[in-house]
């Protein structure tokens, strides 16, 4: 009973793989038939029955499997869509023939085979091709480039904001009485507090001048009065002048420092946040192959 079970267990398998095998012999006689066909009507210049072979063969998409019969029917007809005056076609199955073989670049049709107009066309199609295909090697290391330099740009950016930590701090209110813009340093606005210590300090000089001057020509002009030879006369208009200026001066000090003063109460912010540097590691610069200059980062160029 052994044996005949073996023989019902393997029959079936055996039984596929023979049709699988008689199916396959005559699947590419019958492709190779067809290409001899088409050849011969090529062969006997019947171009129209040469191309209507051709075409049920490959167009729009092979409809044979072995990829040698697909190529050589890409090469026969198209030269056979030349003669009979379709040489957009014919251009369009050379390009696609080449573009399915490795080496295209040195391809060159047989002349035995093919009459010179046919290989010149041939040649067009392959060195447009050729070039077509440089310049699309072009953009795609141009775009390889551009994203790599992307990549470098938003690395160094993350290294930069890397080196940088935000700190909270607390704000005093009581420096925003003080004048020459300590409040509005204090509450992150530098311009503005430039602008009212630089204002501040230069009409307080002014006034300091003014009056101090004035005070000597005063002092002078009194001296003079009570004896000619111990001082000096000056123009009333001079000390008027001066002392004007005093005022003015002060004046202006005083309200640069109570506009900087109300300005700082206004927009006073218990708590402001600023940017402390911060050190990174130097084996993790190393590691990603960049390089730390005096407030910046760059990337270290290889060779």
């Amino acid at each position: 009973m052994a044996p005949v079970s073996r023989i019902h267990v393997w029959t079936p398998a055996f039984a596929a793989g023979l049709v699988v095998v008689l199916w396959a012999v005559p699947a590419q006689a019958t492709e190779m038939d067809d290409f001899q066909r088409a050849q011969t009507a090529y062969q006997s210049h019947e171009y129209e029955q040469a191309v209507r072979l051709f075409e049920e063969m490959i167009v729009p998409v092979p409809a044979i499997q072995d990829r040698l019969l697909i190529q050589e029917s890409r090469k026969y007809l198209g030269a056979a869509y030349l003669f009979v005056g379709r040489r957009p076609e014919a251009e369009r199955q050379f390009e696609a023939f080449l573009r399915d073989e490795d080496d295209f670049e040195s391809y060159q049709l047989d002349p035995a085979l093919f009459p010179s107009d046919v290989i010149s066309v041939f040649r067009t199609v392959r060195e447009r091709l050729v070039e077509e295909l440089a310049d699309q090697a072009d953009r795609d290391r141009e775009r390889a480039e551009q994203r790599e330099e992307r990549r470098r740009q938003a690395l160094l950016s993350l290294v930069s904001l890397a080196q940088e930590s935000e700190v909270e701090l607390e704000n005093d209110p009581r420096l925003a009485w003080v004048p020459f813009g300590a409040g509005q340093f204090q509450n992150g606005n530098e311009d503005l507090g430039w602008f009212f210590a630089i204002a501040e300090g230069l009409t307080l000089v002014a006034s300091a001048v003014s009056l101090s001057t004035f005070l000597y020509l005063e002092t002078e002009h009194l001296a003079a009065i009570r004896d000619p030879m111990e001082g000096r006369a000056t123009p009333p208009e001079t000390r008027q002048t001066l002392f004007g200026a005093s005022i003015a001066s002060s004046a202006l000090f005083v309200g640069f420092a109570v506009a900087g003063i109300l300005e700082a109460h206004i927009e006073f912010r218990p708590r402001r946040t600023v940017r402390q540097p911060r050190e990174i590691p130097p084996e993790v610069l190393q590691e990603l192959d960049l390089a730390v200059g005096p407030g910046s980062v760059s990337l270290r160029l290889r060779f």
